[in-house]
């Protein structure tokens, strides 16, 4: 506490006041009257007495009235103590973190709950402040204004740190000088919070309310990706994480009632990672769930997914020359076939197709290189079968812009197709075993690169006959007689029907609800198509891209909760999509410990803290005491002084 300081300063001049009952004490302005008496000797006596009685009372009854009046003037001015921040301007900022983390147990209640009815019953009524949360803020209002905006408040997707969180509040701080900034952060502090020590020159106090969770292990469903994609079904790796030991968690993977797997799984402290593989037939529809249950945070216990329906693959087979083996390979029921010559070509169908291939074009014009490249980079996947006489300018520029590097020569050796490498994805589940006896074609020529990319079929002399760079693959000599005989080789088949087939780009799983985050929804669609994405009486329009042969969907805001939700385009067919939330916070178990902060367990506890830094003590009931006691002094001088 500091000295006694006034409230009305300016009241103090009254005391000159006090000059007026010295002067009537001090000059005897009374009027006395004579009267007789015969006994002059008693008369002194008497006389003598009575100015010495009277001179007393005289002296106290002054310095009663001075110090009636003194406290009486002094108690107008309001005197009080305070310590020297109790007299500074505070503004307040309240971060009350709502983020998933704050979904864990508590006491009583999770710790979200329990953070809001402590601050909701012991945060003054009236205070001004201002109050922000991962997704709402307000500014320079009283607690009770927003008081039910405060219980409503639910756990939102995402996660600030420090940072985020300081850069937040001194928006909502004012520009003035000499004002104490006073910010109050209500979190679990799990997560990226870097520890912070006060800035003098900033004027920012910081307290903090750490929340403790009476429950930490937490299982996370963590991802589900596909393993491997088959002609007749898919195989799905589902990924569960724990941030520590614990036994028998339960795991179920439906596709709305039905069951597709079940385990338990449990989790130890040298494997605290585990996974679930299982397989759906492709072509049905899955709106799948996967589903948890643990005793940490509920958000990441349920993971939502989908998978389409099978969609014939479109090859466009661009062709100079005959090559009927395209139309053995390509059937109707997987695929839709369309052949057209270079000069009939029609351009905007590139951007439709799954697959292009070009067969035997002896030169490859500039506007068709453009527009394949367009076509490539938003998914179409390309093979390149070369005529026996290439205009070498054209394919060497052509196969520089795909990745594949210059030309460097034209042979005309015969040579042995003799390697295959089976474990590119091309091959992948083709052979049971590495054909050592395999009966290989030849060819009586190719083209030579100066430095192939990915090999994936290979000559005797260890160049290679078919290369791949992503997603192209680009043959090295004709596939005909008399220039080859890969044509009727059984290798010819699954060599073909797997580049046709892994063209198709399979919808995602699941988009995750970060901003920026999208999905690619393939298809066929007019240039004007617009996606609306619906779930019951929900509907929205996500921002959204035209791709040819897919429209991209951007997350912004919306959906705003996991699910499935339903594609809606006029006279187009539904399909069905997932979103989830991230991940961030399912592993965080270890509080931050904030340097240079005042810290409270309870809002309750941190009001009390700063009432005390902000207490003044009120004196004017004193001196108002003291007052009456002057007075209670004069009375019984005035009754007992005679």
């Amino acid at each position: 506490m500091g000295n006694i300081q006034f409230l009305y300063p300016n009241v103090l001049w009254a005391l000159l006041l006090l000059g007026i009952p010295i002067i009537v004490h001090l000059f005897k302005l009374r009027r006395f009257k004579k009267t007789p008496f015969t006994n002059v000797k008693f008369l002194e006596k008497v006389v003598s007495e009575t100015n010495k009685t009277s001179q007393i009372k005289k002296w106290l009854l002054l310095i009663s009235r001075l110090g009636m009046l003194t406290f009486l003037i002094l108690a107008f001015a309001q005197p009080f103590t305070a310590t020297e921040s109790a007299l500074v301007t505070k503004e307040y900022t309240v971060y009350l973190d709502n983020s998933f983390s704050m979904e864990a147990p508590g006491k009583q209640n999770d710790l979200l709950q329990e953070a809001i009815q402590d601050l909701a019953q012991h945060f003054p009524q009236e205070q001004k402040l201002s109050f922000f949360t991962n997704d709402q803020t307000y500014r320079d209002v009283s607690f009770q204004e927003i008081r039910s905006v405060v219980l409503q408040t639910t756990s939102n997707p995402e996660a600030l740190n420090f940072e985020d969180v300081l850069l937040k509040a001194q928006t909502l701080f004012s520009k003035h000088n000499g004002v104490q900034k006073e910010l109050i952060l209500i979190s679990d502090f799990q997560g990226p919070m870097t520890p912070v020590e006060n800035d003098s020159t900033t004027n920012l106090n910081v307290y903090t309310v750490p929340k403790t969770a009476t429950e930490t292990l937490n299982v996370s469903i963590d991802s589900l990706y596909v393993l491997e994609n088959g002609p007749q079904e898919t195989a799905l790796r589902l990924n569960l994480q724990a941030n520590g030991a614990i036994r028998e968690v339960g795991v179920t993977v439906q596709d709305g009632d039905r069951l597709l797997a079940k385990s338990l799984l449990d989790f130890e402290e040298n494997s605290l990672e585990q996974q679930l593989d299982f397989k759906i037939k492709n072509g049905t529809g899955i709106q799948g769930q996967v589903s948890i249950r643990d005793g940490g945070l509920p958000y990441d216990n349920q993971l939502f997914f989908s998978t389409g329906q099978s969609e014939k693959i479109k090859v466009l087979h661009i062709q100079q020359g005959d090559a009927d083996y395209l139309d053995r390979i390509y059937d109707n029921n997987t695929f839709t076939l369309t052949k057209t010559a270079l000069d009939q070509l029609n351009y905007s169908a590139l951007y439709e197709q799954n697959f292009v291939f070009l067969q035997g074009l002896e030169r490859i014009p500039n506007t068709l290189v453009e527009a394949l490249i367009q076509a490539q980079e938003n998914g179409t996947g390309i093979g390149i079968i070369p005529p026996s006489q290439p205009d070498l300018a054209s394919y060497d520029t052509f196969l520089t812009k795909l990745g594949f590097g210059s030309l460097d020569q034209q042979l005309n050796d015969e040579q042995e197709i003799s390697s295959i490498r089976f474990n590119h994805p091309l091959f992948k589940g083709v052979f049971e075993k590495n054909e050592e006896n395999f009966q290989f074609p030849k060819t009586n020529g190719y083209l030579k690169l100066k430095s192939p990319p990915s090999t994936v079929i290979g000559f005797s002399n260890g160049s290679p006959f078919l290369s791949e760079s992503n997603g192209v693959y680009f043959f090295h000599a004709p596939l005909n007689p008399p220039y080859s005989n890969f044509s009727a080789s059984p290798l010819i088949v699954p060599t073909l029907y797997n580049m046709g087939w892994q063209s198709i780009r399979a919808n995602p799983l699941y988009t995750v609800m970060t901003p920026g985050n999208y999905m690619d929804i393939g298809g066929t669609y007019p240039e004007e198509t617009i996606i609306s994405l619906t779930q019951e009486e929900l509907r929205f329009i996500p921002r959204q891209q035209y791709m040819g042969n897919k429209i991209r969907l951007f997350y912004d805001e919306n959906p705003q909760s996991p699910g499935l939700y339903q594609t809606d385009a006029p006279q187009l067919p539904a399909k069905t999509v997932a979103y989830n939330y991230a991940r961030s916070e399912s592993l965080e178990n270890n509080a931050i410990e904030f340097k240079g902060t005042s810290s409270s367990e309870t809002v309750a506890g941190l009001i009390e803290l700063l009432n005390q830094d902000n207490r003044i003590n009120q004196l004017w009931k004193w001196f108002l005491i003291v007052t009456l006691c002057f007075v209670i002094l004069e009375v019984l001088i005035q009754k007992l002084i005679k």
